[in-house]
């Protein structure tokens, strides 16, 4: 009887234990309950079904003129993305990417829900979009703020990407023939702001018509008003010497998109002039600019010219153009046999399935390019450049530039060139990225004679062999008076310079650029076993490379991340080791820069 009432009370205490710890359990959990609603803790959960915690407020403030700012921790296991905050109905969009344990304040404009002069709090509905594995969710919880507007700690911020409600804009374009006229934004408020409702068109009065006219010589060309007067140009042989001239701007997206008079059953336009029947006349743009031409074609010479023969092509901008094409294929001009190409520029895409291929030339036998540029991107085969894909003969390219991104799947990659044969590169330079399967440089793939001088990169060069800031590969001829600033990486036969050099001189060229590689790494020259070599510079510590050339040091002299180095005591860019005074200037504190630039 005692053993069962001993057993009871052991019972009845135990029960009571239990019974208080879940009191105390309850209490905290009421407690932690009420801190969510806190502003400055760090357990305030918004979602607990994401992964295994979810995402948490750390800190959450507003001030009294509609702006706020919040905190917030992925606690999740799982990286997202937060793409807007929703505050009473007020939206503010990011684009912020989160991995476990990351943090970030996020900046709310023009809310309303804000604090009132005296109030130390306020809440409001907030929710909170995100994005996991392609999967967009949504919290919605409610939430009180501390109206001191201040938070703990200097930090960065992540602004908001709001809706653009104040633009600027280009000027008009001229007058089209459906009387309407077009322009574009060049800024728009609240900064950082997406969207919005820009005004791009209006009505026009054509005033003195635009008229296809003119005798078809240089003095009095015929003169083309919409994109169909184009095909004037190759209407037949005597056609196809004359001279034309843009009379306007032309957008030819209806034209030559679906319905369109130049869709040819989803071709695109007909490029002028082909390998049988070459353009050899000219077209003066006067500045004006052909807007969103289609060609979508896997023939071989392609572009607005397919081909041309001792033609002038001149001052012509092709914007936003979406082209694809075999070989010879260049957004301007697809095959160009002398003659003289000057003042173009391209903007769209160039997607080749071939070689061949670049921005504005696909391949050229002899001529001259000049003050051209580039600034879509290139994406194709072998032999592939950002301005040309290939130079044989003896061609001549001076002063244009290339800042779209460069892709080639081969061999003969170049920012400016893929592959050049014989003639002259002077003064030209690339600021986008070069990425190459094969021979990779930032101003030429591979250069089998000619000049190379006066030139400069600061777009990365991405490769695998023969791979270099300025030259991939290097057979002959000469490199003098470049530089180059962007990081390089490939796998063998990498420079910051020239990857790898068989014969010919480099000399008064200098690099600073990050170089990277596997084997036959150098702060100049990836490999060079031939030619020779004097007064370039190299420095140490921004290549990486300890060593001018992977053979040696001949001809190079090293720096140490010391731009005094490079001026001397005259301050004067190497006027001490008898260089070029012309050649270079100094208003660049970090390193010379070209006297042209």
């Amino acid at each position: 009887m005692f053993g069962k009432a001993q057993g009871t009370i052991e019972y009845l205490v135990i029960l009571g234990v239990i019974i208080l710890i879940g009191l105390v359990v309850v209490g905290l959990s009421t407690n932690f309950l009420e801190q969510t609603e806190q502003i400055n803790t760090t357990n305030n959960v918004i979602d607990s079904s994401i992964g295994t915690t979810g995402i948490s407020i750390t800190e959450n403030v507003l001030d009294l003129d509609g702006d706020g700012a919040v905190t917030i921790t992925n606690t999740n296991t799982q990286p997202i993305t937060l793409t807007k905050i929703t505050v009473n109905g007020v939206d503010n969009n990011y684009s912020k990417f989160l991995l476990f344990g990351d943090s970030a304040t996020f900046m709310l404009n023009n809310l309303t829900c804000t604090c009132s002069a005296g109030e130390t709090s306020k809440t409001c509905n907030y929710t909170f979009y995100f994005t996991q594995n392609g999967v967009t969710t949504t919290r919605t919880q409610t939430l009180t703020a501390n109206c001191s507007g201040n938070f703990g700690g200097g930090r960065s911020v992540i602004n908001p990407s709001n809706t653009c409600t104040s633009f600027s804009y280009s000027s008009w374009r001229d007058c089209n023939s459906d009387s309407l006229q077009a322009r574009t934004v060049t800024s728009s408020l609240p900064t950082n702001c997406i969207n919005g409702t820009p005004n791009l068109s209006q009505s026009c009065g054509l005033g003195v018509p635009c008229v296809a006219f003119g005798a078809g010589t240089e003095g009095d060309p015929i003169k083309l008003c919409d994109c169909t007067d184009l095909i004037m140009m190759d209407a037949n042989t005597d056609m196809q010497s004359k001279f034309f001239s843009l009379g306007r701007d032309m957008n030819c997206y209806d034209d030559t998109h679906a319905g369109g008079a130049l869709w040819n059953s989803g071709l695109g336009f007909d490029p002028i002039g082909d390998n049988t029947n070459k353009f050899t006349g000219g077209l003066d743009g006067n500045s004006h600019m052909i807007y969103d031409m289609y060609i979508n074609r896997t023939t071989n010479y392609i572009g607005l010219f397919g081909y041309t023969s001792d033609a002038t092509i001149t001052d012509i901008g092709l914007i936003d153009n979406d082209m694809s094409g075999g070989y010879y294929f260049g957004g301007l001009i697809g095959y160009k046999e002398g003659g003289t190409t000057t003042g173009n520029y391209t903007t769209g895409s160039v997607t080749g399935s071939q070689d061949y291929t670049a921005g504005l030339i696909g391949y050229m036998t002899t001529g001259t390019v000049s003050d051209n540029y580039v600034t879509g991107s290139v994406d194709a085969s072998g032999y592939t450049g950002g301005l040309i894909g290939l130079v044989n003969n003896d061609g001549t390219v001076s002063d244009n530039y290339v800042s779209g991104d460069i892709t080639g799947a081969n061999y003969s990659v170049g920012g400016l060139i893929g592959h050049f044969v014989a003639g002259t590169v002077n003064g030209n330079y690339v600021s986008g990225s070069t990425t190459g399967s094969g021979t990779t440089g930032g101003i030429i793939g591979v250069l089998e004679n000619g000049t190379v001088t006066d030139n400069y990169t600061i777009g990365s060069v991405d490769g695998t062999d023969y791979t270099a800031g300025i030259i991939g590969d290097m057979f002959n001829g000469s490199a003098t008076y470049n530089y180059s600033i962007g990081d390089v990486t490939g796998t063998n036969y990498v420079g910051g310079l020239i990857g790898q050099m068989a014969n010919g001189d480099a000399s008064y060229n200098y690099t600073i650029n990050a170089v990277t590689a596997d084997t036959y790494a150098g702060g100049l020259i990836g490999l060079g076993y031939g030619g020779t070599m004097s007064n370039n510079y190299w420095d140490i510590t921004l290549t990486g490379q300890s060593s001018c050339n992977s053979t040696g040091d001949d001809g190079c002299t090293s720096t140490d991340n010391d731009a005094s180095a490079y001026y001397g005591a005259s301050g004067i860019p190497f006027v001490e080791l008898s260089w070029s005074n012309s050649t270079w200037t100094s208003r660049d504190a970090n390193h010379p820069i070209l006297a042209w630039q």
